[in-house]
């Protein structure tokens, strides 16, 4: 945990903007860019007795993360490096995506809450979830179309695709959504998932007919699926 210097600690506390700034400014000396506020309270937090915000990157406004503050101004605790982690695992998963379901896919993920991980910065990404293997992790496949999908030739694709993720030591236990969707929320993947995931409610956005074609998802638990390819097509939903 980042011990803030002695411009905070010990200072006369007498608004929020104490919190912003110290929250702020160890953010950017943390991670060497620029940081904003989206919302001050109002969140539940891991920590007790601390002041809870939601920040963002400038660069990206809506990857917003939590950063909650001692009272005191003593210590600042995030959990930004949870973004910069599923950046990466995007970016590993997304080639073996596209060998299975073409060109068109898109991959989402999101961890759970893991507060003061930021010595992990160099840390690559399939380390980090296996050094971290207690937290969640939400992996969503985004492709487009589906109008009149086989489903046996896509739970035959969506399996290959889980045994690629034990194989590459990903995801111990969790579960895996694959969406087929319309053209206009595949358009949106990226600007819309984030705030989906604040609103907690990425089932509830994404099943929906006017959205998808279709979807089916399985499931990981202690490094082995435990959906037969006759689970995963019962699993699909239309």
């Amino acid at each position: 945990m980042m011990v803030l210097g002695s411009s905070f600690v010990g200072c006369n506390i007498t608004s929020d903007n104490d919190y912003k700034k110290a929250a702020l400014e160890t953010l950017e000396e943390r991670y060497g860019e620029e940081f904003d506020i989206k919302q001050l309270g109002g969140t539940f937090g891991a920590l007790n007795d601390t002041k809870k915000l939601v920040c963002y990157p400038v660069s990206s406004p809506d990857k917003f993360f939590y950063v909650e503050v001692e009272k005191d101004l003593s210590e600042v605790h995030d959990n930004y490096i949870n973004r910069i982690m599923e950046e990466k695992l995007n970016e590993m998963l997304t080639p073996i995506a596209k060998e299975l379901f073409g060109e068109e896919v898109k991959v989402q993920s999101y961890f759970a809450h893991k507060y003061n991980e930021y010595d992990s910065l160099d840390m690559n990404v399939v380390d980090f979830m296996n050094r971290n293997d207690n937290c969640t992790y939400v992996l969503s496949i985004f492709v487009r179309g589906g109008e009149n999908i086989d489903k046996s030739i896509e739970a035959e694709k969506i399996s290959i695709f889980g045994q690629k993720l034990l194989e590459n030591n990903i995801l111990s236990t969790n579960s895996v959504s694959i969406w087929y969707t319309k053209d206009d929320e595949y358009n949106n993947v990226e600007s819309k998932y984030y705030d989906i995931i604040f609103e907690r409610s990425v089932a509830k956005y994404y099943l929906n007919a006017d959205k998808i074609y279709n979807t089916a998802w399985f499931e990981i638990v202690d490094k082995k699926m435990i959906n037969t390819k006759e689970d995963i097509i019962n699993s699909f939903k239309y």
